[in-house]
């Protein structure tokens, strides 16, 4: 099975920063995960101490995929999308990229 991440970059809505992140790490992960292919998620902040230049987005979330295609896994986000318990807390711009594997990950 070919391996591929998703990775979402999104803010919350204003003044609902709170709201969000709860919603986020406490039941999209997890509902995500639960569909067909996603098989990990992490989320992440985006560090005060940057190399470059603004990045638009404060939140990063890393989905692990396992399909034969980044398309199968995101063609059942897709259909499950209108029964994910979704927030307005979610701010309305958010950009979202899959990535296949090139290689496998190299540790210390």
């Amino acid at each position: 099975m070919a391996r591929h991440i998703l990775v979402v970059m999104t803010n919350s809505s204003e003044g609902l920063d709170t709201e969000f992140n709860d919603w986020y790490s406490n039941t999209h992960l997890q509902e995500v995960v639960g569909i067909p292919g996603f098989v990990s998620a992490q989320r992440f902040k985006l560090s005060a101490e940057q190399m470059g230049g603004e990045n638009e987005y404060e939140y990063l979330a890393i989905y692990e995929i396992e399909a034969q295609s980044a398309g199968v896994a995101l063609d059942a986000l897709k259909q499950a999308r209108p029964n994910l318990n979704m927030t307005d807390a979610l701010g309305a711009k958010r950009r979202l990229l899959a990535y296949d594997q090139l290689t496998e990950k190299v540790t210390a």
